[in-house]
């Protein structure tokens, strides 16, 4: 498996808060070496998010690794961020674990992506007209379903997403779990999905 993790930020459903917000949550996000390195991204709106992406997508991927601790973003460090193309692209360790990440900052969101090592993989983000969890989370499935039932030419009335107990998503054919690796991520009017091929 490889690891897959994604987020996406929607930026109109940010909150823009004040200078003591932002040290308050910085100081809850980043770690010192942190800020020292990243400093001028952590101190731009948009690229504090894009990090914060960045860290919540290889959460999720530290989760398939086996990681049982809740999402605490000091727990892992971004050890190298590179800010010179059209993405970021960052390297993110947790404990013995390096976790590659890239973000794209686009004008109406922000998405991440996550995985050990490079691998072929679909990714597809959705715009959605509700900000409803529930509606959401059906949408992504469905969509989610429909692009791997395509892919691999499955019965789409036999596959399903369901939750492992570490509220990791798996691919299920007829109540069998698929060895495809996936992730899901929505926030806002925005949803992602991202599984391996």
């Amino acid at each position: 498996m490889n690891a897959l993790g994604n987020d996406i930020v929607d930026l109109d459903h940010v909150k823009e808060g004040s200078d003591p917000f932002y040290k308050r949550f910085n100081s809850h996000v980043f770690t010192a070496p942190e800020f020292s390195r990243f400093r001028m991204q952590i101190e731009n709106p948009r690229d504090r998010w894009a990090l914060w992406a960045i860290k919540e997508s290889a959460y999720k991927s530290s989760v398939k690794l086996g990681n049982r601790n809740r999402f605490n973003p000091k727990s892992m460090e971004i050890a190298s961020l590179d800010c010179s193309g059209k993405e970021m692209s960052a390297v993110v360790r947790f404990g013995n674990s390096e976790i590659t990440a890239t973000c794209a900052v686009e004008a109406e969101y922000i998405y991440a992506t996550s995985f050990i090592a490079p691998n072929n993989f679909i990714s597809r983000i959705l715009t959605n007209s509700s900000t409803d969890y529930y509606t959401q989370s059906s949408l992504v499935y469905t969509a989610a379903i429909e692009q791997l039932s395509q892919l691999k030419n499955f019965d789409i009335s036999q596959l399903s997403i369901k939750k492992d107990s570490n509220q990791v998503p798996g691919f299920y054919l007829d109540n069998n779990l698929l060895e495809v690796d996936l992730s899901i991520t929505h926030h806002g009017h925005f949803s992602a999905y991202i599984f391996g091929t």
